[in-house]
This record gives structure tokens, sequence and C-alpha cells, in this order.
């Protein structure tokens, strides 16, 4: 039986904590739509699919410890499903979860199955059913799908010898983090230099400088959050 500890990830302190952010998130329609162009919403929406990978991988995690925990449990399957379970770069296009049957914000991590195997995947290949998220709406910079499997990869690996387990998911976290802000500073790289070329209307601009100073990962207190679906 593994020991797990706490540690404060990339978006909350632990993963009920980031359930609770992605639950009282807006849950309805895509990230906002802005009047006056459509580049600070990719920008918006990059955040917004930052958060949606957080807070699944963070519920893949739930799922993980609860099977490594279990009496008599196999820890080679367990992490065989949490690799099952953990999203893709591409997995979400806009937001957090949206609220599991019953109200359960719980988009990625249905009860871990008996046999140790990994969460069913609904219609689409999420992980969750017809509630959770997977192929999402939403537009924006995305990052390296290589770069975040590796991140995973990383992860598993550490699982594997004896570092404890919420030091493996930090370090995921911060390797995942750093894969989306490489494309969403690019992105802003590129905005900001046609705003300067006045290629972006200067309305649009404002919004695009705004966004591109909160970074990928917005602070708790910055001025206008993501409005994430």
């Amino acid at each position: 039986m593994r020991i797990f500890s706490t540690t404060t990830t990339l978006l909350a302190s632990g993963p009920f904590a980031l359930f609770f952010m992605a639950c009282t998130a807006t849950t309805t329609g895509d990230a906002s739509s802005s009047s006056t162009g459509t580049e600070a919403d990719a920008l918006e929406s990059a955040q917004c699919s930052l958060k949606g990978h957080a807070a699944e991988v963070d519920a893949c995690r739930a799922t993980y410890t609860a099977c490594s925990a279990a009496a008599g449990a196999d820890e080679a399957a367990c992490r065989a499903a949490l690799v099952a379970c953990l999203p893709t770069a591409g997995d979400h296009d806009g937001g957090a979860p949206p609220r599991g049957p019953g109200g359960r914000c719980d988009g990625g991590a249905p009860p871990p199955p008996p046999d140790g195997g990994a969460p069913p995947r609904g219609p689409d290949g999420d992980h969750g059913g017809p509630g959770g998220p997977g192929g999402g709406h939403g537009h924006g910079p995305r990052p390296d799908p290589a770069a975040v499997k590796a991140c995973h990869d990383d992860l598993t690996t550490c699982l594997g010898g004896t570092t404890d387990v919420a030091t493996c998911f930090g370090t995921e976290h911060t390797c995942v983090r750093a894969a989306f802000d490489a494309a969403f500073q690019a992105e802003c790289t590129s905005l900001t230099a046609k705003c300067a070329a006045s290629e972006i209307p200067a309305d649009a601009c404002t919004k695009i400088t705004e966004r591109c100073s909160q970074g990928v990962a917005p602070a708790p207190d910055a001025g206008t959050q993501p409005n994430c679906k």
C-alpha cells in the first residue's frame, strides 16, 4: 500500500478543491464571445482548455489513488488504468468538465471499477460518458501533444519508483502547464505583433493584452477570469 501525501497542484490545493472550482464555473455555453473579434476568445479558450485538462488529470489521480490503496492492489494494473485515463492535449477545447449524473463534477472519474481497469469511455471517446468532457468546442492555441504525452510518461515512471504520489502529480502539473504556456505565449507574440501593425482593431488588442498579461493560468485575483463552459 502506498502512502499518499498532499501538495499544492497546478490550479488548486488538491483534486477536491479543483473539482469545486470546476463545478462553480459557468457550466453552459462556450468560452465567452467577444464583440471585438475572435483573437481574445482564442486566448480565453486556451486558458479554459488547461483548466479542463488539469481537472481531468486530478480526477484520474483520485481513481488511481483508490485503486492503489485497495487491499491486494495490483500497482502495475493501477498505473495502466491511469495511463488509459489521462487526457490528451486535444481533449479539452473550451473549459472545465460539466457536472456528471447526480450533480457530480466528475467528467473524467467515475468510481474505480472493481477489476482495476480504466474508467469507461463515452460515445465520443471521453472518460465519463455523456456527461463528461471530450470533443468540446472552442479554438485557440493548443500544446504540442508529444510534449503533453512526455509529461504523462514521466508521471507513470515516477509512480513506479519511490517518489510520493503527490510529488509525482505535482511535477506532471508543472510540466503540462509549461507545454500549454509555450503555445499560449507563441500566440500572444503573434497577436501582439499584429496589434502593433494595426492589423487588429484597437478594442480587440486591449482584450488581447489583458489575456496575455494573465498567462495561460490566470491567478484567482486576475481582473477578468476566463468564462469557461
